[in-house]
């Protein structure tokens, strides 16, 4: 299924809750999906207690990406990283992926990222294994950047960062 434009007037970016978090623990089944969705520090097997506290969802801004019959499409985060807004553990459902909605969320997640955090740039880290969400970054303006010196990860992730196109800088 891929996302018309007028199926995208039916997505919504909500506030992940509670019963969304559940939905999304199926969509990781093994050590290596979870791994390569949050990073090693997640916690597999899982419980839902676990998952709820690994995933951080209520300590950062945490958004899923919903149909008009609130199924969840896909799942992101977003906090201040390093003076940007730093795109965090954007997932979208094993039934959805390849239809769209991973740009989708993307485009939500930086309207959403400009509103709340009014920060010059944005950032994310993305697997070296994983080309077809670099694909999607970097369509969306995302280029390789310096990796951080406090971050982890350097041997399989790039780091990438882009403009926040809405907020000014400057003297202006």
């Amino acid at each position: 299924m891929i996302i018309s434009a007028a199926e995208n007037t039916d997505l919504l970016l909500k506030n992940a809750q509670s019963v969304h978090i559940d939905a999304m623990m199926s969509w990781f089944p093994d050590a290596d999906s979870i791994a390569h969705w949050a990073g090693p520090v997640f916690r597999f097997p899982f419980s839902r207690e676990t998952f709820h506290k690994d995933c951080r969802w209520r300590d950062m801004a945490s958004h899923v990406l919903v149909d008009k019959r609130d199924s969840i499409l896909a799942f992101g985060q977003l906090y201040e990283r390093s003076g940007r807004t730093h795109l965090a553990r954007i997932s979208v459902n094993p039934a959805n992926r390849n239809s769209g909605v991973g740009r989708v969320m993307l485009h939500n997640l930086l309207d959403e990222g400009s509103r709340t955090f009014h920060l010059p740039e944005f950032s994310l880290f993305v697997r070296r294994d994983n080309p077809v969400a670099y694909r999607l970054y970097s369509g969306a303006g995302f280029t390789e950047s310096d990796f951080p010196k406090d971050a982890p990860m350097q041997d399989i992730c790039f780091y990438m960062t882009r403009p926040n196109s809405n907020v000014q800088t400057g003297d202006g």
